[in-house]
């Protein structure tokens, strides 16, 4: 292998690693649920109208993708979320549901192609409550940063917080 090769090679393995870095699920949910919110408080039908289809597929390594084919409105084009798989949205939407911070109904539908169709999604009271928690109080953030691993200090506002994640 030439030495320039072995650069292209390296750098393509340091991207797909990256890329692939595992950021553990409730984290990703912890950064989807504010931007929930965030969504929730400038338009909530945007969120309850959304439907996402995600294509079960068993030849890929992941295992599903979101179909662009079929999004009616596309919730996660958006650059904070583009270094996580479909399978980690996916995974992070079934946490939220799970810890009651959001609900949606579920559906499957199998032609050529099984998929699952997420829909009308809403943020619950559990949900704003524990974003809105960390405005209250010590122990709000604390349940916070332990629910979704994050760090947030305590003179950390909600509005610091969504610039900082979206902004």
């Amino acid at each position: 292998m030439v030495e320039s090769e072995k650069e292209i090679h390296l750098e393509m393995i340091n991207s797909h690693q990256k890329a692939n870095s595992m950021k553990p699920i409730e984290t990703i949910s912890g950064q989807l649920l504010l931007y929930f919110y965030l969504l929730y408080r400038k338009n909530p039908s945007k969120l309850h109208n959304t439907i996402i289809h995600f294509k079960v597929t068993n030849f890929t390594n992941d295992g599903m993708s979101i179909d662009p084919t079929l999004i009616e409105t596309d919730i996660f084009n958006i650059k904070e979320l583009q270094d996580y798989s479909d399978v980690d949205l996916y995974n992070a939407l079934q946490y939220l549901k799970s810890k009651n911070f959001i609900n949606y109904d579920l559906f499957s539908t199998v032609n050529k192609e099984e998929y699952q169709h997420i829909h009308k999604l809403i943020l619950t009271t559990n949900g704003v409550d524990i974003i809105e928690g960390i405005e209250r109080g010590d122990f709000e953030r604390k349940q916070f940063n332990i629910t979704f691993n994050f760090n947030i200090t305590n003179n950390t506002t909600i509005e610091s917080l969504l610039k900082a994640s979206f902004f």
